[in-house]
């Protein structure tokens, strides 16, 4: 990249020109703005968050081996979204575009009504967030032909936005990536979940500034809807496949 960069700077571009010349120095130029990232030291076989300053072996497991896992801060990104005025109208604009007896959305439906009613979720405030999360295992080196390796991104989607830009790029909160166990096999998702599920907690109830309204509120936040295929039903609520524990998740009773 830092290649690229300088051909760009010095045979493209007019001089003088303030045009980055290496990787280092794009990433210099773009840092500020860069979301913050948490970073953890968890055993390799998902039994736990290690201390900083904890020696394996692991007391679950019995493991030596540790890997890093770094997770986008979710306050950040939400306080972002409200901190900027047009991000702010949009996420709120759900409530003002509503077309009479047509159900052409999740915006459309009596549930969605109810969680901002007065007596609501939301208590009436149309700027609480609603999110669907969506995390599936994947292959980024399949076509080098190199040993199975099972990483699974963990992404929030936001159902406040309209369903046009809903699931674009753009508007996705990547979370984090989850890498696998040993010898590439896919992760037990259990340890993650519990965290993203406490920082969702903490978000409930948090003071935030409005940049559209101009005035703060207190945030309310709702996880509606899993978006998961087979395998990631089997590996976030353990009901079907080889990490199945449970027929339903309505039934309390765990297997073996």
């Amino acid at each position: 990249m830092s290649k690229n960069l300088k051909q760009i700077h010095d045979n493209i571009l007019e001089k003088p020109n303030k045009f980055p010349n290496s990787y280092s120095a794009a990433y210099s130029m773009i840092k500020p703005y860069l979301l913050k990232q948490d970073k953890y030291r968890v055993c390799a076989n998902d039994c736990k968050f290690m201390e900083e300053k904890m020696m394996v072996p692991c007391n679950l497991c019995g493991g030596t081996n540790v890997k890093n896992f770094q997770k986008i801060s979710l306050k950040e990104q939400v306080e972002r979204v409200y901190g900027t005025p047009s991000l702010a109208k949009i996420v709120q604009a759900t409530h003002l575009i509503r077309l009479d007896d047509i159900l052409t959305d999740i915006h459309d439906t009596e549930d969605w009504s109810s969680w901002f009613s007065a007596n609501g979720l939301c208590a009436g405030d149309n700027r609480g967030l609603v999110f669907g999360l969506c995390t599936d295992g994947m292959d980024p080196f399949a076509h080098h032909n190199c040993k199975a390796y099972s990483m699974w991104p963990v992404v929030l989607c936001l159902y406040n936005l309209q369903k046009e830009f809903r699931m674009s790029l753009s508007y996705l909160f990547l979370w984090g990536i989850v890498s696998p166990k040993p010898r590439g096999k896919e992760p037990n998702m259990d340890i993650y979940m519990e965290l993203l599920v406490d920082e969702l907690l903490q978000l409930s109830e948090y003071p935030l500034f409005d940049s559209y309204q101009n005035a703060p509120f207190t945030l309310k936040v709702r996880l509606l809807r899993f978006i998961l295929d087979f395998p990631g039903i089997s590996n976030v609520f353990h009901m079907i496949g080889n990490n199945g524990f449970r027929a339903c998740h309505r039934i309390t009773l765990v297997g073996t």
